[in-house]
């Protein structure tokens, strides 16, 4: 008797759709005779292996996700600041992934998915209490508002902020003990001076940024 053709199924990745497909082929005596159907994958089918995906896409999934690029920017510098808090190992980056691709399908998903709270569950409750007192994400200004702060690997902390909205402000805040760095706005938001040191600013360099300032805009005030 000859052996009976059987349906065998398989899951592939498509790059270019950012997604798995489900490939059914049937079979026979152990050899592919061709494919019957090709189809989505459902969420239950691809269980543990989107988050694989995007663990090997992880530069992209940053450039997608400024919000979680900052996060781990903020992760890293509370490390330079105190060697006790260490960065998320690779296991813990999949753990988070793997919670945020619960019930999705496609890369797309995840890539515009707000991500935080995932990885941030990651953390001991000590840990992330260090990270929002040394490192915040934003810093407030007199004005009152929420200036998000930027971890640049080469220059640390810093802020871009309207000069206008310092005003009443003393010295820089400091960020895991060290001077925010201060990229100073005209107006116009384009940069007039880069400081540390607010307070020596305040005494030497804003008398002669005053002057252009209060030229070029008069209607603005500039004490």
């Amino acid at each position: 008797m000859l052996p009976e053709a059987s349906l065998a199924k398989e899951i592939e990745w498509d790059d270019e759709k950012g997604r798995f497909f489900v490939v059914e082929t049937r079979q026979w005596n152990g050899l592919s005779v061709g494919r019957e159907h090709r189809r989505p994958a459902e969420p239950a089918e691809v269980e543990g292996r989107l988050a694989g995906v995007v663990l090997a896409r992880f530069d992209r999934l940053l450039q997608a996700n400024p919000e979680l690029d900052q996060w781990l920017g903020r992760l890293r510098f509370l490390h330079r600041f105190d060697s006790r808090w260490e960065p998320l190992t690779d296991e813990q980056r999949r753990a988070a992934l793997e919670q945020a691709c619960f019930g999705e399908r496609a890369l797309e998903n995840i890539f515009t998915k707000s991500l935080v709270s995932f990885f941030e569950m990651q953390l001991s409750s000590e840990h992330a209490q260090a990270l929002a007192r040394e490192c915040p994400s934003h810093c407030l200004v007199p004005t009152g508002n929420r200036i998000r702060i930027e971890y640049s690997e080469e220059q640390g902390p810093l802020v871009e902020v309207r000069l206008q909205e310092l005003f009443g402000l003393p010295r820089a805040p400091k960020i895991a003990g060290q001077p925010l760095t201060l990229v100073l706005l005209a107006p116009n938001f384009r940069p007039v001076q880069v400081t540390r040191d607010l307070e020596s600013f305040w005494k030497n360099g804003y008398p002669e940024v005053r002057k252009e300032l209060r030229a070029r805009y008069p209607k603005h005030s500039w004490p």
